[in-house]
């Protein structure tokens, strides 16, 4: 690290250009929470991108979608009127990440690039079936935050932008062995859609992270509650056996947090009670 250079572009043609130019041997940094465990490989080049003032955007697109420029922080998450209106749960997951010292530092692009299994975001992005915009010299491609999970960033590319969908009724749950700065043993996040009847159900989305080696959708356990009636003792039993869904889907590992029988004991439990906060919510939006 003592001969590493160090750059701060103030524009993001000359940031993506830069990292054309160094893509094998460059540490991009904004908030810096995660750059000191990244420079054990010795980058010769720091490429800071937080005064890059295009990317730090926040803005509605349409009536239920906002855009999120990479650079805007987990406190302007959490505090944005805007982003509480319309994506509460994105409000909320953001509110977890850290302490406030954290929070006013620790950017939506980083966390994202992070791709770390008990990421705070990412469950609440899965759910908002958030779309990536990652920008490279001379061009640009979007992914699904699905696919960017699976695949991840090329050497030469930054992620710039997040487009978002909310709409419908939304919830997270997340147990820790404490109120801040401790990582999730495990978080739920669901995004409920009622159909034009209200009678049933048009989207259900579940997303649980911290119990398997990335952030994952749980397939089966939405495809449980799809076809359930959105009220009633038929929905409670329906949540029960997302629950027990969701408990199945979930692939953890133990370590000095909790073991793998607990980590798969308690999705089943926060599963449960996303279901039944985001319920309420599409109920009464």
């Amino acid at each position: 690290m003592t001969d590493a250079r160090y750059h701060a572009p103030e524009g993001l043609d000359r940031a993506l250009a830069l990292l054309d130019q160094w893509r094998h041997d460059a540490l991009i940094v904004a908030g810096g929470t995660e750059a000191v465990p990244r420079t054990g490989y010795g980058p010769r080049h720091i490429l800071d991108i937080s005064g890059i003032a295009e990317l730090r955007q926040l803005h509605a697109e349409g009536p239920e979608r906002l855009r999120i420029g990479a650079l805007v922080t987990c406190t302007m998450l959490a505090t944005s009127e805007l982003v509480h209106k319309r994506m509460p749960v994105l409000a909320h997951s953001a509110l977890s990440v850290g302490g406030p010292q954290i929070r006013n530092l620790a950017t939506i692009g980083g966390n994202v690039a992070s791709r770390s299994p008990r990421s705070d975001l990412l469950p609440a992005l899965l759910v908002l079936d958030a779309v990536v915009t990652l920008s490279r010299h001379g061009g640009s491609r979007r992914l699904r935050i699905s696919e960017f999970l699976a695949e991840g960033s090329r050497d030469n590319e930054l992620i710039t932008l997040m487009d978002c969908a909310g709409g419908g009724g939304a919830a997270m749950q997340r147990l820790s062995m404490r109120r801040a700065l401790a990582p999730a043993i495990a978080s739920a996040a669901v995004l409920l859609h009622l159909n034009a009847t209200r009678k049933g159900w048009s989207q259900v989305r579940i997303a649980l992270g911290g119990v398997a080696p990335r952030v994952m959708r749980a397939h089966k356990a939405e495809a449980v509650l799809t076809h359930v009636p959105p009220f009633g003792s038929e929905f409670a039993q329906g949540v029960r056996r997302a629950g027990d869904a969701a408990r199945e889907e979930a692939n953890p590992v133990s370590d000095v947090w909790a073991t793998s029988w607990y980590r798969r004991h308690v999705i089943g439990v926060l599963t449960q009670r996303a279901l039944l906060q985001a319920a309420k919510a599409a109920d009464a939006a």
